[in-house]
This record gives structure tokens, C-alpha cells and sequence, in this order.
């Protein structure tokens, strides 16, 4: 499909990347208008998506091109699943992002070797220190470590990387940094060579776009170090068990040191 039609219908409510792949199986966003009802009903997940579909695709796609415009002005890229820059670990994931926002070093996108970094929120001194060092170490390593830019222990990572080596941040969404005190700190991860990343353009969701992030995060990494102690019922937890589940190495930092952690 084409690249602007693809990316209008991105921006409609209620649609997907499972929805993008399947109306991405037309050439043009006119062959889907011209379905018939049921027809489109069989294409989007939703009845209420398929009549705003439907009814204002036009108004979608001038406000894909004023987003794009806006992108372009400001220095970012929006890169389909297609383009050769696109991150080819997350492609071998099973609900891989249709696009991805960008702003900084594309070329950190397929680094040789990447490893995540993520820890809670409310991370101990200890945590702190571990994230700063793990994240050193890494970098100097030639690695580029990948974190979320949330408070605790994503900072902490990130802004180690900032005079050691490569870093990406990966955000719930990219239309506004979140959350919002590191605004600099992005802006810093940009500066130095590093790089910015979402799925998602506009909030809609937190929490699921928390979630979608994890994802992201994960599927960028070879290798996920959680530097301090987490909850069962946690966000670090989740990532934990995505990252068991894509059968990537995880290392749980236990007894003053890093052990890994098998399923």
C-alpha cells in the first residue's frame, strides 16, 4: 500500500498494527473505500473503525501529511517495517511495529550488539549505581544499551551512556517526551549521537502504551540486564518475562552480582 495511505489510517482509533498488516495487502487506500460493507467490517477490528474509516479517510490522510511535515521540520523520521534502516531483531517478532518514530542515529537501529537495561522506578542507591556502571560497561563493550527514559533505573542508564557510548530510548509515544522531567535528558540522548524511538505517535493509552514500549525495548536487545530487585506484579517483571519468552539472555543482579535467570 502506499506509504501515505498506510500511515493515515495508522493515526484512525482502534487500529492496529494486526489492522495495518491486513488493509497493507491492498495497493491503495481507494480499493478499500470501494468495499462493501461487510467487506470492510471483515478488514477492521472494530465496526465504529471501519465507518470513521469510511466516512473521514480524507481528513486522515491531510492529518498524516501535516504530522509528516512537522516530522521532517523537527528532524524525525517515520520508517515503515519495510525500510532498509528499520531494526531487523524486531522483525522477528511476532506483532513487529508497522512504523517507528524516530530522531537521532538511525544507525544505531541495527547496531552489531545491543543489550536492554531496565529496573524499577523507585530503584534502590545500589540499583542506581549498578545501572550507571552496567551501562558503562557495556558501552565500552561496543554495545548500545537500550532503556525505556522513565525515572530510577532508565536514567540512570541513559545518562551514563551519555560520555561512555550509544544509547536508544524508547518511548510510549513520541509526540511529547514522557515522562516529561527528562525532556532534557532526550534531548541530551539526541545531542551526543544517541537516539530516540517509539511505535506510537500520539498518547492514547498509557498503560498500554507502557507495555507496547517494553515490547519494543525487548525486541531491539540481544540481552536484558535488571540491575536492582523488582516485584512480582511489575512492570520490570513484564519485561523480564517478554525478553524469557523471546528466549533472550537475562541477567538478574543477586548476592552483589549479575546471575542469569532461565524460565
Amino acid at each position: 500500500m502506499l506509504f501515505d495511505d498506510l500511515l493515515a489510517i495508522s493515526f484512525i482509533s482502534g487500529v492496529g498494527d494486526k489492522t495495518l498488516k491486513k488493509v497493507s495487502q491492498f495497493d491503495t487506500a481507494r480499493q478499500i473505500l470501494a468495499l462493501t460493507e461487510d467487506e470492510l467490517y471483515d478488514v477492521f477490528h472494530y465496526k465504529k473503525t471501519a465507518e470513521e474509516f469510511a466516512c473521514h479517510f480524507d481528513d486522515y490522510r491531510e492529518l498524516a501529511k501535516q504530522k509528516r511535515k512537522a516530522l521532517a521540520d523537527s528532524g524525525a523520521y517515520v520508517l515503515h517495517c519495510d525500510n532498509s534502516k528499520y531494526p531487523q531483531r524486531l522483525l522477528t517478532q511476532e506483532e513487529y511495529p508497522t512504523f517507528l518514530f524516530c530522531k537521532g542515529n538511525l544507525e544505531l537501529l541495527n547496531s552489531t550488539a545491543s543489550a536492554a537495561i531496565s529496573g524499577p522506578r523507585k530503584a534502590s542507591p545500589q540499583g542506581l549505581d549498578n545501572a550507571a556502571r552496567t551501562a558503562t560497561q557495556l558501552n565500552r563493550h561496543g554495545i548500545t544499551v537500550v532503556s525505556g527514559l522513565a525515572v530510577g533505573i532508565d536514567t540512570a542508564a541513559h545518562t551514563a551512556c551519555l560520555n561512555t557510548g550509544n544509547t536508544i530510548a524508547v518511548l510510549p509515544f513520541f509526540a511529547s517526551v514522557y515522562p516529561q522531567q527528562n525532556t532534557e535528558l532526550a534531548q541530551d540522548i539526541i545531542n551526543r549521537g544517541g537516539l530516540v524511538v517509539s511505535r506510537n505517535y500520539d498518547q492514547f493509552n498509557i498503560k498500554y502504551q507502557l507495555l507496547s514500549r517494553d515490547k519494543v525495548i525487548v525486541g531491539m536487545s540481544d540481552a536484558l540486564y535488571v540491575p536492582d530487585a523488582f516485584s512480582t506484579d511489575s512492570g520490570t517483571a513484564y519485561t523480564v518475562n517478554l525478553a524469557l519468552e523471546a528466549e533472550k539472555t537475562v541477567y538478574t543482579y543477586k548476592n552483589n552480582k549479575y546471575q542469569r535467570l532461565s524460565k
